[in-house]
């Protein structure tokens, strides 16, 4: 999955072999933090005429007849290991909130009075995701910041979204 195009589709009767989702990162407190996710695929390539790469996004889908149900969000390719003797290919790849923390708060645009809101979307716009808010008090979404937060320039975006699933006693993914 490449931006909104589809390339293919990989099931357990073609050649996905194998998939496993964990959780990465550090334990956190129960709300007022993010779940960054790990994506781990097995396929069958014995032709070798899959071709992945880095940085390429993937998605999780599960079907059944003409439904299906996009359990996780977008997974984004880190890294891909073929082995030689089966041409079994080994996908590793993470959500956004992995790039979430390689990213600081110095990049994101904002004006000098801004919403948390407003930041919200700055950070998904940088990490290239959309966003939607579930069950969240709106009121706390609307809280203004007159000549911003106090943010350093140094905080990671990953640690400003956990700032604020803390003040909106959320849990975001």
């Amino acid at each position: 999955y490449e931006g909104s195009t589809l390339l293919d589709t990989f099931t357990y009767d073609g050649a996905l072999k194998e998939y496993e989702i964990n959780r990465c990162g550090t334990p956190q407190k129960f709300f007022g933090f993010g779940v960054p996710q790990k994506l781990t695929v097995k396929l069958r390539d014995k032709e070798r005429k899959i071709n992945i790469v880095k940085g390429q996004g993937m998605e999780v889908v599960v079907g059944v007849g003409s439904d299906y149900l996009y359990t996780c969000p977008i997974f984004f390719v880190d890294e891909i290991t073929r082995d030689e003797n089966t041409n079994d290919l080994t996908i590793v790849a993470y959500d956004a909130l992995h790039k979430a923390q390689k990213h600081l708060v110095s990049a994101l645009r904002l004006t000098v009075d801004y919403k948390v809101r407003d930041v919200i979307r700055a950070c998904a716009a940088l990490l290239g995701m959309p966003f939607r808010f579930e069950n969240v008090d709106e009121e706390l979404l609307d809280l203004y910041y007159q000549s911003g937060a106090n943010m350093e320039d140094s905080t990671t975006v990953k640690d400003c979204l956990d700032a604020i699933a803390e003040l909106t006693g959320s849990i975001y993914f």
